[in-house]
């Protein structure tokens, strides 16, 4: 008999309903503002960052500059060659009356003395996300970099509670914006075709991922399962998985891995670590590509899977309990369905480009207030 799916109640609750409220007059008042945005550079995507053109943000003037994080003809000249950057940086912006900072480096060097020499303006921290061990001197760098923002967004409110008084934030200044898509045209270029001839389970990424687990309950059940990983993967032995059964393909680009995402049966996550909140974007990937999600828990897994309605979230390892889910979500095809449908409407509420947009505007208008 096939599973029957409840909904919730007030699962997809608006993040925040202020901007209904907002009056008209301090909305116009905002987009009469210069703002700017500072960040790496993205080879790949000149256009970068798309949130400067989606929804209220578009009405704002943005200046726009990115960071190259190395130095390549003479790497020992990198650490020098940033701070000409951001002392650059913060001539270009000094007419900017607010400042969106994206990254680690970025937030220390434009918080820092050489950015801070033509003066000093509110500047907001965007996707505040630690996925791995920092050494205790560079937190305390980076705390005394955030600190001196007027806002930090950070990706989910169990994240908000561990970072709040790991790195000195003021609660009133620290809003959670979840993570938003990169994919401002959508997901049509991943095309019908199936990579593979019969279905699977996929499991993919690389730090703070642990695959054996789901590869040993794959094979208990005779479900067939692709690893998109990189070749430095050292959590597990890449060897070992395909002796297991499992293919392993350690070559992907994007356009490949999200091609294998789309097709795939359901998605499955299980963490080293529970205390890094990690693949938050292939989580956003999968819900949009309406591909099913099971994961073991770790920080901010549960605001992004909604146990029993957009996939399922088990225990930290876990590892039958693991396997029961995707053998429950493998073998329904309603229950499939109904769990990609949920996970599409999920992500359209609260990881569309335009509901970050939304929150980055709102946190903005308190700044400038």
């Amino acid at each position: 008999m096939a599973h029957v799916l409840e909904k919730p109640e007030n699962t997809f609750e608006r993040l925040d309903d202020a901007a209904a409220d907002e009056p008209a007059a301090s909305r116009n008042t905002l987009r009469a503002h210069r703002l700017a945005f500072i960040a790496p550079r993205f080879k790949h995507d000149p256009e970068w960052p798309w949130l400067t053109r989606i929804g209220p943000l578009a009405e704002c003037a943005f200046t726009r500059r990115t960071i190259v994080n190395d130095f390549a003809p003479f790497s020992k000249l990198t650490k020098p060659y940033q701070q000409w950057q951001y002392w650059n940086a913060g001539r270009a912006i000094r007419e900017a009356e607010a400042a969106f900072l994206f990254s680690y480096d970025v937030v220390m060097g434009m918080t820092g003395r050489a950015a801070r020499l033509h003066r000093h303006m509110p500047c907001i921290y965007m996707g505040l996300h630690q996925d791995s061990p920092l050494e205790q001197s560079f937190i305390n760098k980076l705390s005394a970099a955030l600190q001196r923002c007027a806002a930090v967004a950070i990706l989910t409110e169990e994240e908000r509670a561990l970072y709040v008084p790991r790195f000195g934030l003021d609660p009133e200044h620290s809003h959670v914006v979840p993570i938003h898509t990169d994919h401002a045209d959508g997901y049509g270029m991943y095309g019908p075709q199936s990579p593979e001839s019969q279905p699977y389970v996929l499991a993919m990424g690389s730090p703070n991922r642990v695959f054996k687990p789901t590869v040993l309950e794959c094979a208990k059940r005779k479900i067939p399962i692709v690893i998109i990983t990189r070749s430095w993967h050292v959590h597990d032995d890449l060897d070992e998985l395909a002796d297991l059964g499992a293919m392993v393909i350690t070559d992907a680009n994007m356009n490949k891995a999200l091609t294998y995402l789309k097709h795939a049966r359901l998605i499955a996550f299980d963490f080293v670590r529970t205390e890094f909140a990690s693949g938050f974007i292939t989580l956003v990937h999968s819900m949009f590509l309406k591909t099913p999600i099971v994961s073991s828990h770790c920080v901010g897994i549960p605001e992004h899977v909604v146990d029993g309605q957009t996939g399922y979230v088990v225990g930290h390892t876990d590892a039958a309990a693991l396997g029961d889910a995707i053998d429950r979500v493998w073998s329904d095809d309603q229950l499939a369905g109904e769990l990609a449908e949920h996970g599409l409407q999920r992500a359209q509420q609260r990881h569309s480009l335009e509901a970050a947009a939304q929150r980055y505007f709102e946190i903005a208008c308190s700044v400038l207030k």
